[in-house]
């Protein structure tokens, strides 16, 4: 259903254990679930090497902003995401190329 404040975004009603019905939207939602999937460090081995391909000055810069962004990424180290942008591969695809299809992982 629709946000009462009719803002356009989508609002979630459930009930939790003391059957409390509570209103939650998509943002709270996936916060809530980006928190989950990030409540543990990513910690590299010692003896990993991640790949690195060139880029420049102007790509790192856009890649690292773009990080900086996204909750996904934020418990990175600064090192480790440097690493993770070195390891970023550019793939030229044309237009109507599917890249991501919902349901296949």
């Amino acid at each position: 259903r629709r946000d009462p404040e009719n803002r356009g975004s989508k609002v979630s009603c459930y009930t939790d254990n003391n059957s409390i019905p509570s209103v939650v939207s998509e943002h709270e939602q996936g916060t809530r679930n980006l928190k989950k999937m990030n409540s543990k460090q990513l910690s590299l081995h010692n003896h990993f090497v991640s790949p690195m391909y060139p880029k420049t000055e102007n790509e790192k810069k856009f890649l690292m902003e773009a990080l900086l962004g996204n909750l996904i990424f934020d418990s990175l180290s600064s090192r480790d995401r440097v690493d993770f942008i070195d390891a970023m591969q550019k793939e030229h695809v044309n237009a109507k190329d599917t890249l991501i299809r919902q349901g296949d992982i």
